[in-house]
């Protein structure tokens, strides 16, 4: 073994006839209960693919979807249905064994096999300093070799157990990175940062003096080498300065094909297919012919067999090439995994991308934005890819909100704004409106953040002294002169006072500028009036009951009569108390949400937090260890309100929980779910559509009171325990619905069988 310590395997198998069999998650479905979660991961992004008999396996960063070869049906696998990570760097298949193997970049290995997966930890557990990653998969019968950043690992994929190990193999017998390796006669090829080399089987290929290291006389130049494969029984690899190479009598020979160009792979199953500069090549009788299609953008991968290629593309997810027809595959998701903002408009999702660089600039990013309503996300930008909806160009979108006409409007950091109606597109710029080019000609009008109150969306326009302007449902423009400071604004909140909160980039000096309706202005900022913890301001917050919350680097508070700030500057912000203690004094609060109940939600470097309505109790708080949190470092949460569902953006991705706290407003009859209960039943009964906050008293057949509850928002979750906190047994449960202040009732039944 390779470890230098020694560690007992630790496997753990979790079986997935449920999941393969099911189609991926969001289709056919448009809520989860109550309690549970689903993962929103992009998969159009894909990085490695490898093949089975049957099947195509394609893996994204954060998950892994199979594709059926006979009619292209999907099924996905991400880490909240069996995958221990994300973050994975390679896959490839052994089919010997028919094992697909997954390899995350901390070293953590996945074995799939007869719909199971087995965890291997060793190498992410391994006290290895350098990087973890694996790079790629050779398969020798029932044995995989591992090309990683430390050496090369022998797998059995039979026994699921590492069996042996290669290290330090550089020509001094330090550490050296391997990217991929393959097996000729009798010894083992390996492409390296400092070049091609190769051992014979029969040697002990630990000893690193037991290598040969390829120099010029042999053909190959030292420089660092990432493919390797076998065309026509003979090694075959490449290099930016030499193009393509062949093992041929002892010396390696350069084609003349593909100098300069960056080689990522080269895979051979009867036919060898190369990918290299973003596009892909079958190479056959030494010539090289370029596969062609519209889908492929950013080649990562590619594999063949009967005549179809299978392309693993950086934009357009698995692309199969079949004569002359292609097509884009992947699972419905997000466009894009690195979401700058989540905001829920209209009972809709909406998710940005990163839209402007760390010097204030505009990125020129055409991803454009996504939107997910009823189970299902939709993606619309201007670049004509498969699977999303056009656009007109308008790139780095920074915002989103609803007009009461029922308009939405975008924002773009250097297009100005699009008003989108009835699937119709119009773009407001400089040319149609009091908008400001910043830096004409080029698209700079840089609109940082929108929001929308009373039939006005208000408009940060930053880099000019027209900063702050409105535009109202009958298409009047405001335009504003407030301080210097708006200029290098990024998030702005309308008030119902009609005062506007402006958060105020750090370059440009941090804190909070209020903008009353009169014209007048205050600036908060830590150490001066209100006592801000902090100026680099993350997040501000309206509630229900018309607080404002502010996110900061150093903690939270909120002001508790803010819509008198203006008159009264020194009103001194409130900090939450818990436990005795200031609620997350000098710790990063990254994000804030309010749920229909006006309980707030704070994301943090360490989780996800449920607060009450004023910061004093704690309801949740998820992390990666005892929930399916995708990573502690939560950045963005929104949520869509009539279902209670709550989106978690993550440092690994995004995934949303389903809460109980909800805007669905009063049906005449509450909704109850599931009902009836069925034995084997383990989550909550749901019961939706009662008076906001209404008292909620259950009682058995014969009417004695078994529970209290409250509802958050319209809807209440019951655990099936009774006052006692004991399990209660089968029966008919009434249930008795009262508002606040006793003005309405409503009434309903529920059956549970144990």
């Amino acid at each position: 073994m390779f470890f230098r310590r020694p560690i007992q395997p630790r496997l753990r198998t979790i079986v997935l006839f449920v999941f393969l069999l099911a189609p991926i998650l969001g289709f056919g479905q448009n809520n989860i209960p109550t309690g549970s979660w689903r993962t929103h991961y992009s998969f159009n992004t894909t990085i490695s693919v490898t093949q089975s008999t049957q099947e195509v396996f394609a893996a994204s960063k954060t998950g892994l979807y199979i594709v059926d070869k006979t009619d292209n049906s999907i099924k996905s696998i991400t880490k909240l249905n069996g995958l221990s990570e994300v973050g994975i760097t390679v896959i490839g298949y052994n089919n010997t064994s028919n094992t697909l193997i997954i390899a995350y970049e901390n070293g953590q290995l996945d074995l799939l096999k007869n719909n199971k997966i087995t965890s291997i930890p060793d190498i992410k557990l391994s006290d290895i300093l350098n990087s973890k990653v694996t790079n790629h998969f050779n398969e020798f019968g029932a044995y995989s070799y591992l090309s990683t950043d430390f050496g090369v690992l022998k797998i059995d994929t039979e026994s699921e157990s590492i069996q042996e190990s290669y290290l330090n193999l550089s020509s001094t017998g330090d550490n050296l990175k391997i990217y991929a390796s393959t097996i000729y006669n009798d010894s083992l090829f390996l492409a390296t940062e400092t070049g091609l080399m190769a051992g014979s089987l029969d040697e002990n290929l630990k000893d690193f003096s037991k290598w040969k290291h390829f120099e010029k006389p042999q053909g190959a130049n030292q420089e660092k080498t990432t493919v390797l494969s076998i065309y026509n029984n003979k090694p075959i690899s490449g290099n930016t300065s030499q193009g393509l190479l062949v093992y041929e009598n002892g010396n390696w020979s350069a084609k003349g094909e593909l100098i300069g160009d960056d080689i990522t792979s080269i895979k051979t199953n009867k036919e060898t297919i190369i990918t290299a500069s973003g596009k892909v090549f079958n190479y056959s009788n030494n010539t090289l012919t370029q596969i062609q299609s519209e889908y492929i953008i950013n080649a990562h991968e590619a594999i063949a067999n009967n005549n179809k290629t299978w392309v693993a593309d950086g934009r357009n997810g698995l692309v199969l090439v079949n004569n002359n027809q292609s097509e884009s595959i992947y699972p419905n998701g997000p466009f894009f995994n690195e979401i700058i903002k989540l905001t829920s408009v209209h009972n809709k999702i909406f998710a940005i991308p990163n839209f402007k660089s760390l010097n204030g600039l505009p990125l020129r990013n055409n991803a454009g934005f996504s939107v997910f309503e009823n189970g299902l996300w939709s993606n619309y930008n201007s670049t004509g890819y498969p699977q999303t909806n056009l656009l007109p160009e308008f790139l780095d979108i920074s915002g989103v909100s609803l007009q009461n006409s029922g308009e939405i409007f975008f924002s773009s950091f250097g297009y100005g704004l699009l008003k989108w109606s009835d699937e119709q597109f119009e773009i407001i710029d400089e040319s149609n409106s009091p908008l400001v080019n910043s830096f004409p000609p080029n698209k700079n009008v840089l609109i940082a953040d929108i929001d929308a109150y009373n039939g006005s969306i208000w408009v940060l326009n930053n880099n000019t002294t027209s900063a702050l302007q409105s535009l109202d449902k009958n298409d009047n423009w405001t335009t504003f002169t407030p301080s210097g400071n708006v200029a290098g604004a990024k998030e702005i909140i309308s008030t119902p006072w009609e005062d506007q909160w402006i958060a105020i980039n750090a370059v440009s000096g941090g804190g909070i500028i209020v903008h009353g309706i009169s014209k007048n202005e205050v600036r908060l900022k830590a150490n001066g009036i209100g006592t801000i913890p902090s100026n680099n301001i993350n997040q501000i917050l309206l509630d229900k009951e018309d607080k404002i919350w502010i996110a900061s680097a150093n903690g939270v508070v909120y002001y508790l009569f803010p819509y008198s700030i203006i008159d009264d500057p020194s009103q001194e912000a409130i900090v939450p108390i818990i436990n005795s203690q200031l609620l997350f004094n000098n710790e990063n609060v990254n994000c804030l949400a309010v749920d229909g109940g006006n309980r707030i939600w704070m994301g943090t470097n360490k989780g996800a937090w449920l607060f009450d309505k004023d910061g004093s109790v704690l309801i949740e708080h998820f992390t990666t260890v005892n929930s399916p949190l995708l990573s502690d470092v939560v950045t963005n949460i929104a949520i869509d309100n009539l279902s209670g569902e709550v989106f978690f953006n993550t440092a690994s991705g995004l995934i949303s929980y389903r809460g109980s706290g909800t805007v669905t407003g009063t049906y005449k009859t509450p909704k109850i779910f599931p009902n009836p209960v069925t034995p084997g039943f383990t989550g909550v009964i749901t019961i939706e559509g009662v008076p906001a906050n209404s008292e909620i008293k259950i009682t058995d057949s014969s009417g004695r009171l078994v529970i209290f509850i409250e509802a958050n928002g319209n809807t209440a979750i019951w655990d099936m325990s009774n006052v006692y906190s004991n399990e209660i047994g089968t029966g008919i449960y009434f249930v008795f619905i009262t508002n606040e202040d006793g003005s309405s009732t409503q009434f309903g039944k529920i059956a549970i069988i144990r």
